[in-house]
């Protein structure tokens, strides 16, 4: 008897040590949360837990049905971010499908209203108005136009769009130099996964504050996760011309199927004056091109560019040239290389306005 009871207070202790311990870490997370609310600071991991979803042929794709609200994204019930839109398009319907990686998406964008793909579906209902206009934002962050190709004959088509829009350059960049390049960039791309889902401990506001205020005091190796590998003043030809092949490709698929192409060239505000007025914004710009200085950034910039006009030309498409004729200046932009509000309004209006002047006069 004495030895059951023995067993039962030794259950007691046990379980009250482990409610303590419980009601301890929920106290923590009680704190770090009322913190949270009073700053008025939502709690952040980051949109790729929430909104991607694996695939079988390419590395991720938007999830349906997914939103994110620190950052007022929405993923509608078919996978692209924005309002609904039915898979078969009212007869009538000029429907238009944005094309890219995180500039398209949006990344900087106050909301879903404010990406540029919106603001070209406004404006062109509102400048003319006898006829429907449907702008699709197929844009994914991390997209290359390898992924934007496979991409485009697995779901694109079956949006059945009139124009396509492609605004590519920027994400090419990042398998130009890695060592050992392949056309297919089988050669990079595995080394830049892309989780979905976050540790189960980053979901507990008191952990992420607690690791972030260790690693505040632990001084930092490189600005880049990839230390052991050699920057360059210039992009290589062979990634210049997988860039021009996967667009080409794009191209001859779309105009197959009767498609009207708009091309442009990419923006990036990189310049003498940007980086001495604010050096920080382009610290990320090296972190995610880790073989690439900044002069090869621009080295990259002009020759992709170049082969994004000279494809134009040569497949008799229209082109908006960007980077001309957007002012570099940083009150256009989020960040070193995706659109504010303000730039996302720019680029919507350019599109919308050449759109009426190439198609509908």
């Amino acid at each position: 008897m004495q030895s059951d009871k023995k067993d039962i207070s030794l259950e007691k202790k046990v379980l009250f040590s482990i409610v303590v311990i419980v009601l301890f870490f929920l106290s923590l997370e009680a704190t770090a949360r009322i913190i949270d609310f009073i700053k008025n600071k939502p709690y952040v991991a980051d949109f790729p837990d929430v909104i991607y979803d694996s695939h079988p042929y390419i590395p991720i794709i938007l999830k349906p049905n997914t939103s994110f609200k620190p950052r007022n994204i929405t993923i509608n019930s078919l996978g692209y971010r924005g309002k609904d839109f039915k898979l078969i398009k009212t007869p009538g319907t000029f429907r238009i499908v944005c094309i890219g990686g995180s500039t398209v998406f949006g990344i900087g964008s106050s909301s879903d209203k404010t990406t540029f793909p919106q603001f070209i579906e406004n404006i062109l209902n509102s400048k003319m108005p006898g006829k429907k206009f449907e702008v699709i934002n197929a844009g994914v962050p991390g997209y290359t136009t390898a992924e934007s190709l496979i991409d485009l004959e697995l779901r694109l088509l079956d949006l059945s769009p009139d124009l396509i829009f492609i605004y590519h350059g920027y994400n090419d960049f990042k398998p130009n130099r890695f060592p050992n390049f392949k056309s297919d960039y089988s050669h990079w791309r595995y080394r830049e996964p892309i989780y979905i889902g976050r540790p189960f401990l980053d979901n507990f506001r008191f952990y992420t504050k607690l690791t972030n205020l260790i690693l505040k005091y632990v001084p930092k190796k490189q600005d880049s996760s990839f230390p052991d590998l050699k920057r360059f003043d210039s992009a290589s030809v062979e990634g210049v011309k997988a860039f021009e092949r996967n667009l080409r490709s794009t191209i001859y698929i779309t105009k197959s199927r009767n498609i009207k192409v708009m091309l442009s060239t990419f923006v990036i505000p990189l310049n003498d004056a940007n980086l001495k007025k604010d050096p920080e914004m382009f610290k990320a710009l090296l972190y995610f091109t880790p073989t690439l200085t900044y002069k090869g950034v621009l080295d990259a910039r002009t020759k992709y560019n170049n082969a994004v006009k000279e494809l134009a030309e040569e497949e008799n498409i229209t082109l908006i040239d960007f980077d001309k004729i957007m002012p570099q200046s940083l009150e256009y932009f989020d960040d070193y290389v995706h659109f504010n509000d303000k730039g996302a309004m720019f680029i919507g209006e350019n599109i919308a306005k050449i759109i009426i002047e190439n198609y509908f006069k």
